[in-house]
C-alpha cells in the first residue's frame, strides 16, 4: 500500500495592481488566481494561501477568493524589518514560499524562507531591465536586470514560462529551473469564432507595451473594420483611438471573446507568455500575432503570423481569413485543442504540484548583495500618486504623476549606463524632448529613449553602424547600448563636433551638403545595411474636423496606392533635413550626421520627399536635387517623390507632433496634392 502524501503547504506572496477585488485585470493576476485555484481545488495534496499587496487604488478587499487570502498594507511592502510579513509567513509554516516580485524577493524573500525553514521559488514572468512607464504608475521592469539576476541567484528554484526565459535563468546562475507555462480554462467553444463578429483585443492597456501594441493595430487596420477592446484602459485612450470600441474589464472574458471573429496581438517585443493569446485560443478564435507577441506559442497551429513592420500586412491576413472560413476554423480548433491537451490550468497545476514537491532549500543562508538591495529598498514614486485612471483627475495632477515616473525611468537608465560604461553621467533636469533625454560629458554622449524605446535604440545603433561604411560623412561611434521590452533604452556615442546647417550663412551651400549626404547614404552597398530594420512610421487616426485639406490628403492617398509598386530599396535616413546634419569644423571636412533614430531599409525617395517638404519653401530644393544627382545619379520619378511626400505629411499631421513640424508640412501640402492630381508638375527647381 503506497504511503499517503502529506499536504504540501504553499504560501504565495503577490504584489500587484492587477486585481479589482478578485477580478484579474492582467496576465500576472490571472495566473496568480487560476494556477493557485487549481492547485487548491485539485487532488494534488496542496494547501495554498496568498499574502496580497493590492496596489490597485480602485480595488477594495474581498473574501470572494477560492483559497485563503490575507491583505497586507502598502507600507508593509517596504518595511525593512518585514515584521508583519515575517510573522504571517512563519504562522503559515509553508513548505514552499513562492514570490514573483524580484525586488521583494531580493529585499526579504530569502530571509523569510530561511526563518520559516522552507524552500524559496522565484516565479519569473519575463526578463526585466530598466523600468518602463505604465499609465497606472507601476514600474514594469527592474534596474538593468541587476535585481532580477540577484533573485535568480537567491531562489532555490525558478519557474519560467518560455524556453528562452529558462535559458536566460540558467545563464544567470539559477539553480533548479522549472518550466511551468501559462494556461487557460478550456471552456466549450465553436472553432473559428463568429465570422461576422468584430476583431477583438484583450489586454491591460495601462501597460506601456500593450498600449503601444494597440496603437500599432489602430494604424494598420482597414477602414470600417469593427474592433472590440476588452481590458483596463486609461481614460485619454478613448479620444486618442476613437475608431476602437473600448469596453473595459469584463467578468466573463471567455463568453465575450466567443462573439469575436479573430484575436489580435500586435506587440513588437517579446515578454514572457502572453495571456491574451491563450484566452483567444481557449475561446476557439483564430489568432493573428507578431512573432514577438507569440513567444512560447509559436508551434500551436493557432496563429497566423505577421512578418511586416508595424503589422502592415494585417489587412491581407484578415482578408485571407474572410475568404477562407475553413482556415479560421482550423486555427481555432488547433488552438482550443492545445489548451485542452497541454495548456489547461488543471494540467499545469498538476505539473506545479510535482515541481514544488521536488524543491529543496539548497540555497538557504545565501545573502543578497548590498547593491541589489539598495536599488529597491525605498518606496517608489508611484505609491504617492493619485488614484488610478478610471477616476477623473485634474490634468495638472496627472501630468505631475507621469512626469515623476518619466524622471525615475530616465534616472535608472542614466545610472545603468554609468555603471556599464564606467563613465559618470551627472543627474540633470530630465526634460523629455522628442521622446528622448540627452546627457553630455567630455568623453561620451548618452541618449535615453522614452518613446518606442527599444526599437528606436536598435534603429539608432544599426543605422550608425551602417553609415560608418560611408567614407564621405562622419558619424559617432557607438560605445554602448541597452534596453528591454517596453522599457527606457539608452545608447552611448563618442562626441562629435560641427555647426548645424541651419546656422550656416550660405543657405545654398547648406542645401548642397544635404543633397550630397542623401546621395552618399543611398549609395551604401547592401551588405552595409543588411542588419538595419525596415523603415517604419507609426500611423494613428488623423483629425479631419474642420480641416478639408486633410480630408483631401486622405482621399488622394487612397487613390494613389499604385505608387507603392515604384518603390526601390536602399538605406534611408528617415528624418533628413537641415536640423539633422552638421557641417565640419572647416570647408574641407566631411559633413557630420549624428541621429539615425528614424532610419531603415526602404525606398530612397522617402529621404528626397522629406527634403522637399522641409526645403521647398526656402527656394533651395533645386540645389539639393543637383547635389544629389552629382553623387548618386539615380533615375528618379518626381511624382513618386511627391507621393512619399504626401505620406510623410500624413504622418507629421498626427496628434502629438511638434508644432513647428506641423506648420512646415502644412505649407508643403497644397503643392504635393497638386503634383499627385495632375494640377501641377513637380520638377527639380
Amino acid at each position: 500500500m503506497s504511503e499517503r502524501l502529506l499536504p504540501l503547504r504553499v504560501v504565495v506572496i503577490c504584489a500587484t495592481d492587477g486585481f479589482v477585488r478578485a477580478l484579474p485585470l492582467n496576465g500576472a493576476a490571472e495566473r496568480a488566481l487560476e494556477l493557485n485555484r487549481h492547485l487548491a481545488e485539485g487532488k494534488h495534496g496542496v494547501e495554498v494561501s496568498m499574502l496580497l499587496y493590492d496596489f490597485n487604488r480602485d480595488s477594495t478587499p474581498t473574501s470572494n477568493w477560492p483559497f485563503p487570502v490575507t491583505y497586507l498594507p502598502h507600507a508593509d511592502y517596504f518595511d525593512p524589518k518585514y515584521a508583519q510579513l515575517g510573522r504571517l509567513v512563519r504562522k503559515a509554516k509553508p513548505d514552499v514560499l513562492v514570490i514573483s516580485d524580484s525586488a521583494l524577493l531580493v529585499r526579504s524573500g530569502r530571509r523569510l524562507a530561511d526563518a520559516a525553514g522552507c524552500s524559496l521559488v522565484y516565479e519569473m514572468h519575463a526578463q526585466e531591465r530598466v523600468p518602463a512607464l505604465s499609465w497606472v504608475g507601476t514600474a514594469e521592469g527592474m534596474h538593468d536586470g541587476v535585481v532580477q539576476r540577484e533573485a535568480l541567484r537567491l531562489a532555490d528554484a525558478v519557474v519560467t514560462f518560455t524556453g528562452e526565459d529558462a535559458r536566460y535563468a540558467v545563464d544567470a546562475g539559477a539553480g533548479q529551473v522549472m518550466h511551468l507555462p501559462c494556461g487557460a480554462v478550456p471552456w466549450p467553444a465553436v472553432p473559428g469564432g463568429n465570422p461576422r463578429g468584430p476583431v477583438v483585443v484583450a489586454a491591460d492597456l495601462t501597460r506601456a507595451s500593450n498600449a503601444q501594441a494597440l496603437a500599432t493595430l489602430n494604424s494598420c487596420l482597414p477602414d470600417g473594420m469593427p474592433v472590440a477592446v476588452y481590458g483596463r484602459y486609461p481614460a485619454p485612450m478613448r479620444t486618442l483611438l476613437p475608431r476602437l470600441t473600448l469596453h473595459g474589464p469584463v467578468p466573463n472574458l471567455h463568453a465575450t471573446l466567443a462573439h469575436g471573429s479573430v484575436g489580435i496581438a500586435a506587440h513588437s517585443e517579446p515578454a514572457g507568455m502572453r495571456a491574451q493569446i491563450l484566452a483567444y485560443m481557449a475561446a476557439g478564435l483564430p489568432v493573428i500575432a507578431t512573432r514577438q507577441a507569440a513567444t512560447g506559442l509559436e508551434n500551436t497551429g493557432a496563429v497566423l503570423f505577421s512578418d511586416e513592420p508595424d503589422m502592415a500586412d494585417l489587412p491581407q491576413l484578415l482578408a485571407m481569413l474572410r475568404k477562407d472560413p475553413e482556415l479560421g476554423r482550423s486555427l481555432g480548433l488547433h488552438g482550443h485543442r492545445r489548451i485542452e491537451q497541454m495548456l489547461s490550468w488543471s494540467r499545469i497545476a498538476e505539473r506545479a504540484a510535482s515541481a514544488y514537491r521536488s524543491v529543496r532549500p539548497e540555497r538557504a543562508g545565501t545573502k543578497a548583495s548590498a547593491g541589489a538591495r539598495m536599488l529597491y529598498e525605498h518606496p517608489p514614486h508611484w505609491l504617492a500618486l493619485p488614484p488610478g485612471p478610471s477616476r477623473a483627475l485634474p490634468a495638472d495632477r496627472v501630468e505631475a504623476g507621469l512626469n515623476t515616473l518619466a524622471d525615475a525611468a530616465v534616472d535608472c537608465a542614466r545610472m545603468g549606463a554609468s555603471g556599464h560604461l564606467g563613465v559618470h553621467f551627472p543627474p540633470q533636469d530630465s526634460r523629455v524632448d522628442g521622446g528622448r533625454v540627452t546627457f553630455t560629458v567630455p568623453r561620451a554622449v548618452l541618449t535615453v529613449f522614452m518613446q518606442w524605446p527599444r526599437q528606436t535604440a536598435e534603429r539608432t545603433t544599426a543605422g550608425l553602424q551602417a553609415a560608418a561604411h560611408c567614407g564621405h560623412i562622419t558619424v559617432p561611434r557607438v560605445t554602448g547600448h541597452a534596453g528591454s521590452p517596453g522599457s527606457a533604452s539608452w545608447v552611448s556615442l563618442t562626441p562629435v563636433s560641427g555647426t548645424p546647417i541651419t546656422d550656416v550663412e550660405d543657405a545654398g551651400a547648406g542645401a548642397r551638403i544635404l543633397g550630397r549626404v542623401a546621395g552618399y547614404l543611398h549609395c551604401l552597398p547592401q551588405e552595409a545595411w543588411s542588419g538595419v530594420p525596415r523603415l517604419s512610421r507609426t500611423r494613428t487616426s488623423l483629425d479631419t474636423t474642420r480641416r478639408p485639406e486633410r480630408l483631401r490628403l486622405l482621399s488622394v492617398l487612397r487613390r494613389s496606392g499604385h505608387h507603392r509598386d515604384g518603390c526601390g530599396l536602399a538605406f534611408v535616413h528617415g528624418n533628413l533635413h537641415a536640423g539633422s546634419v552638421l557641417t565640419g569644423p572647416d570647408a574641407a571636412s566631411r559633413p557630420v550626421v549624428t541621429d539615425f533614430s528614424a532610419c531603415g531599409v526602404g525606398c530612397p525617395d522617402e529621404d528626397l520627399a522629406t527634403l522637399y517638404v522641409h526645403h521647398a519653401g526656402d527656394g533651395h530644393w533645386g540645389e539639393i536635387w543637383s547635389a544629389y544627382q552629382e553623387v548618386c545619379g539615380r533615375a528618379v520619378d518626381l511624382t513618386h517623390v511627391a507621393w512619399h511626400g504626401a505620406r510623410y505629411v500624413r504622418w507629421a499631421l498626427q496628434d502629438g507632433q511638434p508644432a513647428h513640424l506641423v506648420e512646415t508640412v502644412t505649407k508643403a501640402l497644397p503643392d504635393l496634392l497638386g503634383f499627385l492630381t495632375d494640377d501641377a508638375v513637380m520638377d527639380h527647381r
